[in-house]
């Protein structure tokens, strides 16, 4: 008896987007993550890879130096899910609950995100928002954590923003498919 080997991609990786603009409806960035026990987003040199379209994700993959095997990821045709920096912000700092559970879903990925960079996040953040989403994961009212923790809105506020800050230092945007192009122009940029 013959064992047939599958040559068709097994693994779907996830093309997720994140808007910063409240006033637009799609997404300024995206980025892929490669899903297992800890969820791994598009990496080259140590800096994280986004793309400013969806159709530049199989570009952005030639740089990936993830364990990208095209015989074993499928490439996403469409948004996984969308991340709102924004409507998250916005929350942390006036809402009373989040029915659509934006704010625990942007803090998971952006602990992924962090992870990624290999920059330590300072321990009160990190105590600070694991709280939070530890809470969030059964909870949609966020008056009571803050009440019971003890815990300010500012406080996560300026935690969550630390975390965009530590990502953002770390990126690397395509805007073109010429990848390499960007790069060394903002090499000569610096130097």
């Amino acid at each position: 008896m013959t064992e047939t080997i599958s040559t068709q991609p097994t693994e779907h990786l996830w093309l997720i987007g994140f808007s910063l603009d409240p006033d637009t409806a799609s997404p300024d960035f995206y980025t892929l993550i490669f899903p297992g026990d800890r969820d791994e987003p598009l990496q080259n040199e140590g800096y994280l890879i986004f793309f400013s379209d969806p159709k530049l994700a199989s570009h952005a993959l030639t740089f990936a130096q993830n364990d990208y095997n095209p015989t074993i990821h499928l490439l996403p045709n469409e948004i996984d899910a969308v991340y709102d920096v924004a409507q998250t912000l916005y929350l942390l700092n006036q809402a009373e609950i989040d029915n659509e559970a934006a704010i625990v879903n942007c803090l998971n990925i952006m602990f992924d995100l962090v992870r990624a960079t290999t920059l330590p996040m300072p321990p009160e953040y990190k105590r600070l928002l694991y709280a939070l989403a530890d809470h969030l994961t059964f909870e949609r009212e966020l008056t009571p954590f803050f009440e019971q923790q003890q815990i300010t809105r500012q406080s996560v506020i300026d935690a969550f923003i630390w975390c965009m800050g530590a990502i953002a230092s770390k990126f690397k945007l395509i805007t073109q498919p010429n990848f390499n192009h960007q790069i060394s122009n903002q090499k000569e940029t610096i130097l």
